[in-house]
């Protein structure tokens, strides 16, 4: 899917790059999320990444998932070793 290159570059296919079906929060979310360690991010987190608000990065992910294009293992309110879990996600473009 990526490759990463010297912890300072990331690889982007051109199936996320260049799909006309995703605009510009859905290709930063797919890219932020094939860097992010096993896919476990909170909505907090990516929407920090993206410079978006919270709500804005939810609507991303569910629009993703409707496309087909991620999947999720929820893991709201779980909590492991006094942490709150957050959920993973598995791009499947």
């Amino acid at each position: 899917m990526y490759t990463t290159v010297a912890n300072d570059f990331i690889l982007v296919e051109r199936k996320i790059l260049y799909n006309d079906s995703l605009n510009c929060r859905e290709k930063i979310a797919l890219i932020i999320l094939l860097d992010t360690d096993n896919g476990n991010i909170s909505y907090e987190h990516l929407a920090q990444k993206m410079g978006v608000t919270k709500p804005t990065a939810i609507t991303t992910i569910k629009s993703l998932k409707e496309k087909g294009l991620l999947k999720c293992n929820l893991k709201q309110n779980r909590k492991e070793n006094g942490r709150t879990i957050t959920n993973q996600y598995f791009v499947t473009i």
